[in-house]
């Protein structure tokens, strides 16, 4: 089975594109924006609530958590692949959903990194050409990873000349 550990604007899908996901052997893990309409008050609220709590909500195949990280700071992430209320006391009494994304998320931000300093992407009121650069701006990360890798391989497996030298 497939995980996808997704950040705000990805995992802002729909609830039944997450169900569509799951039908098709894909769990999801990601984060959603408070002012969706899909989830609960209760959940986006943080006053009242002591930090380092959190808050599920079921539904059928979904589960979302609502985590206070700090006072008046509350951060919800939407699973497909929990379905329990679990929560690790040895680290800051976070829940399962939150550990889990917290050690995943680390692809996307080693891939953000590089893409943010070494960018060509300029001011624009055109999206397409703001989709094309952001792109053009990862398959360049990714030429210069791969670059570095062929690099590092042939170094290391050099080989010597076996021909005698006269």
């Amino acid at each position: 089975m497939l995980t996808i550990a997704a950040q705000m604007f990805i995992a802002a899908w729909k609830q039944n594109a997450a169900e569509d996901l799951l039908a098709k052997k894909t769990t999801i893990v990601g984060t959603l924006r408070r002012n969706k309409t899909e989830v609960p008050s209760e959940l986006t609220e943080a006053m009242g609530r002591e930090v380092g709590s959190s808050l599920f909500c079921f539904d059928r195949q979904l589960t979302l958590v609502s985590y206070i990280l700090k006072r008046k700071k509350c951060v919800l992430l939407l699973s497909t692949m929990h379905h329990d209320d679990a929560v690790n006391e040895d680290q800051e009494r976070k829940a399962d959903i939150v550990l889990f994304y917290n050690e995943t998320k680390s692809g996307v931000d080693t891939l953000d990194q590089p893409v943010l300093v070494y960018t060509c992407k300029r001011r624009t009121r055109r999206w397409p050409m703001d989709d094309y650069r952001t792109e053009f701006n990862i398959k360049m990360c990714r030429i210069t990873y791969y670059t570095q890798v062929y690099n590092l391989f042939h170094e290391f497996y050099k080989t010597k000349s076996t021909r005698r030298k006269n």
